[in-house]
């Protein structure tokens, strides 16, 4: 009951019984093509749909001349659609709608319906397009705002353009045929856009409307400060902003605005923005910010209560200073955490004390000191977070796995018998692991009844009684 053949690397099969290859129908093609065997040929409008109005739908005719009969034999029907590619047949009612292009499609007239009242008002247009030349019309076109007024219930196009002649704004008509709306516009309306059965004419030429250039109305600040090297560049301290100030023309009128204020102690400032923050004592530490500047008006001396509430708890005390890996963790491994501690080189001595401890993570904002072990995984990086070896641990090496996988001789002659890189799904009687040998394979197989095909996977040594997904497959005539 297994399936066909299905190529899959680094399998191999030997069929053990011959099987005859199922033969694969051939699927016939059901579709009716209908001939088009109506005269004269004129009659038959090409690539033309007419929507609604459908009495019914016929499937299945071979002859355009037996849908036109079946058209005949009904009295509502005045006009038949075809899609000759499927045999269809569509009988239509004088409901129907106006003629639509539609590839595939095509269409014969069996009686002329003179319009009525009632017909052109529920299903033709409402508005007669009887303006000349023709072309003036752009069909499938709306022009969005710049609505002057919406007349309803005009009844032809050519009213609809002298309503608009009679006002000096409107420069052009939108319709709606089907509806009878007339839609007078001024120079406001924007470009147009496509949209069906709407219909559009120019009545007054209006120049397109030149884009206007934006321009950048953004402040852009002179750095007029000396000496030059009191600027900081790419440089931020968040935190502790007193107020915004922007459209700064100066960075001298920035540092004058602080001046004034006892509070201020820094100014940090966009200079393509014009932006311009006022900064008290409380504000954090240098960060790195490309587009940034900072001047520093009054020196700020750390008070206990300062360094306590914005600044760093943890003193960094050791020496050399490169021992210290700015932004790293060393994750799992953690012995214990110790909090509010000053000073790092405390935190290095509490490792020292302990046999187990070889490395200390310290969060110095937080004053927290992590004692690790052996046992922590590689580094990641961690901002606001420092590192420390205390003691030097080899990088374990890798123990080197290996293969414990019996790798089967493919000793069965002629090799040709052999399918490579073959398996086929299904029909598993069983699995056999740990076969040295393909000969061996093939016995097993020749010993069940049901078995005519043997799978195997040469590298694992496994053997089965036919289809089992990633494997090789052998074929084995018996």
């Amino acid at each position: 009951m297994y399936t066909e053949m299905v190529k899959r690397p680094r399998f191999i099969s030997v069929a053990v019984r011959v099987t005859p290859a199922p033969k694969k129908e051939e699927k016939k093609d059901k579709r009716v093509v209908m001939k088009l065997d109506i005269s004269p040929a004129d009659r038959i409008e090409r690539s033309s749909n007419y929507p609604n109005g459908t009495i019914s739908i016929e499937k299945d005719i071979g002859k355009l001349s037996d849908c036109v009969k079946m058209c005949q034999e009904q009295k509502e029907c005045v006009r038949v659609v075809a899609i000759p590619t499927k045999g269809w047949c569509l009988l239509k009612n004088k409901k129907h709608r106006k003629l639509v292009s539609k590839p595939g499609f095509i269409s014969v007239a069996l009686k002329k319906v003179p319009p009525t009242k009632k017909q052109d008002k529920e299903n033709n247009d409402a508005m007669e397009q009887d303006i000349s030349p023709i072309d003036r019309i752009e069909e499938d076109s709306d022009y969005p705002q710049g609505t002057i007024s919406i007349e309803k219930d005009v009844n032809k196009l050519s009213t609809c353009v002298k309503m608009c002649q009679k006002n000096k704004e409107c420069v052009r008509v939108v319709a709606i045929p089907r509806k009878g709306w007339c839609i007078m516009k001024n120079k406001m309306h924007t470009e147009m856009v496509k949209r069906p059965r709407f219909i559009s004419v120019a009545v007054r030429l209006t120049p397109t409307p030149k884009k206007e250039e934006k321009k950048d109305k953004r402040v852009v600040m002179k750095l007029d400060i000396s000496p030059a090297d009191r600027i900081e560049r790419s440089s931020n301290y968040p935190n502790g902003t007193i107020s915004i100030e922007k459209e700064v023309e100066k960075l001298s009128d920035c540092v004058k605005m602080c001046q004034s204020q006892k509070e201020c102690v820094r100014v940090v400032a966009i200079p393509s923005k014009g932006w311009c923050l006022l900064k008290n004592k409380k504000h954090r530490k240098l960060v790195s910010k490309p587009g940034f500047i900072s001047v520093a008006l009054k020196e700020v001396t750390p008070s206990k209560k300062g360094d306590t509430e914005n600044d760093d708890k943890m003193e960094l005390d050791i020496s050399p200073t490169d021992r210290i890996e700015q932004e790293s963790d060393y994750p799992q491994g953690t012995i214990s955490i110790e909090k509010d501690v000053n000073k790092l080189s405390t935190c290095v001595q509490m490792c020292q004390k302990m046999k187990e401890c070889v490395r200390v993570v310290a969060i110095p904002r937080k004053g927290w000191c992590i004692l690790k072990n052996k046992m922590h995984t590689e580094m990641v990086k961690r901002p606001r977070f420092i590192s420390v070896a205390v003691r030097v641990t080899p990088t374990p090496k890798k123990e080197e796995k290996k293969d414990k996988r019996v790798v089967m001789k493919l000793d069965i002659s002629p090799a040709d018998r052999i399918e490579r890189s073959s398996n086929y799904p299904n029909g598993t009687i069983s699995i056999e692991k740990d076969f040295g040998k393909l000969s061996n394979c093939v016995k097993m197989c020749q010993e069940q009844k049901e078995c005519v095909r043997v799978v195997a996977i040469p590298t694992e040594g496994m053997c089965q009684g036919c289809c089992y997904p990633d494997q090789r497959m052998v074929l084995i005539e018996k």
